[in-house]
């Protein structure tokens, strides 16, 4: 396998499956990271994804000094300053027709093109929450190597397709690995605390609390991860999965309107 040494372009976002990636980049493989990061100021876990990016590398840099040498400075960008280009747009709009893929793909793809990101890392991992990429890019993906690992990309034989427009940029180097294989592999290698300290709630509540509603709080639990989501919000995920159900069994309608209403809010 070829021994590619150059600095692997990662989008970090503080959350578990990137995080992972890029300690196992700096603490198993070694390899130097260049981390981006695109700043959606509207989405109100902003501030928090920083700040534990920030805490994660004043840890690792503690505990393992030789990573600063490593570990670049992240690259921050405004999503609303990325360029717009109507060829990625337009293939983003079509593939929407058919896919049920996350508005971020489109300016993602942009944002690479504007940089002129070749092989950004895509922590896409297998589970719950990519069920709709892994159906959508199974059929377009090629295992390949890259710096003497297996990953998977977009086959370039799909090369002018709108599935090669907004995910050509990409390798997926955890494509085969669940979130519970990760916290499996960071306890092994001992970088299992670390991990801890990353956040993955896009709707947090007063005094920095997960949801336990948005996509990401959903996927930690129904992925094995339940126990990072607070009890409160565990149960205001159940309440709202189950309040029907829940109504039923312990005296009609009424009480599931209760259920709903409840001062969990």
């Amino acid at each position: 396998m070829t021994q590619n040494r150059e600095p692997v372009s990662l989008l970090w976002t503080g959350g578990w499956d990137s995080t992972y990636r890029l300690l196992d980049l700096l603490l198993v493989k070694k390899r130097e990271v260049q981390p981006y990061y695109v700043i959606d100021s509207e989405r109100l876990s902003t501030r928090l994804e920083i700040n534990r990016m920030k805490q994660i590398k004043r840890r690792l840099f503690k505990k393992n000094p030789n990573t600063i040498s490593l570990l670049k400075a992240t690259v921050f960008t405004e999503m609303f300053d990325i360029e717009q280009n109507s060829a990625i747009t337009q293939s983003f709009n079509r593939l929407s027709e058919k896919y049920h893929f996350g508005s971020q793909c489109e300016w993602l793809a942009r944002f690479c093109s504007q940089y002129g990101i070749a092989s950004m890392e895509l922590s896409f991992e297998r589970g719950v929450a990519v069920t709709a990429y892994q159906d959508a890019l199974k059929d377009f993906l090629v295992q390949t190597e890259y710096g003497g690992e297996i990953c998977w990309k977009v086959d370039d034989k799909y090369k002018g397709s709108d599935m090669y427009q907004i995910f050509g940029y990409y390798r997926f180097p955890i494509f085969d690995l669940t979130k519970k294989d990760m916290e499996r592999i960071s306890i092994a290698l001992s970088f299992d605390e670390l991990m801890k300290l990353t956040w993955f709630c896009h709707k947090p509540r007063r005094f920095s609390m997960p949801c336990g509603l948005c996509v990401p709080c959903v996927t930690t639990i129904k992925e094995g991860l339940q126990r990072r989501v607070p009890f409160r919000s565990r149960l205001r995920y159940y309440l709202h999965a189950l309040p029907p159900k829940i109504g039923v069994f312990f005296g009609g309608e009424e009480l599931a309107a209760l259920i709903r209403t409840c001062s969990i809010k």
